[in-house]
């Protein structure tokens, strides 16, 4: 909870710097796909991108089944996007779509991957 008010108050170096000591609180596992969620924002926010791709693979390999993983499958799939990984784009839009459906994150996620079928980004 403290995290999450610190992530809506716009803090992220809070974020980074408790978020990560929580990580092994084994009172803190029910919540540990939130706090990975949280963690990945902030590093975004403070730009440090190799850290926020490990976190959103640790984010994506232990906690797929999650909500809060919809943002990151789509951040994940723009930067794939980016760096002219076409198939890799297309596998992480069409699993966001198909695992969450009716999120914000999907209805974006089906206009790249409808831009990509219609080769208007290749």
């Amino acid at each position: 909870t403290h995290l999450g008010y610190r992530a809506k108050q716009e803090m992220a170096g809070q974020v980074n710097a408790n978020s990560e000591s929580v990580l092994d609180d084994p009172r803190c596992r029910p919540y540990l796909a939130q706090i990975l969620y949280l963690r990945w924002w902030a590093l975004q926010k403070t730009n440090r991108p190799g850290e926020a791709t490990r976190v959103a693979q640790r984010l994506i390999d232990q906690h797929g089944g999650s909500a809060c993983l919809a943002p990151v499958l789509l951040a994940r799939a723009t930067d794939a996007l980016a760096s002219q990984e076409y198939s890799e784009c297309r596998e992480l839009l069409t699993r966001l779509i198909e695992d969450f459906p009716g999120t914000e994150s999907t209805k974006r996620a089906q206009d790249i991957l409808t831009r990509l079928k219609n080769g208007r980004i290749e």
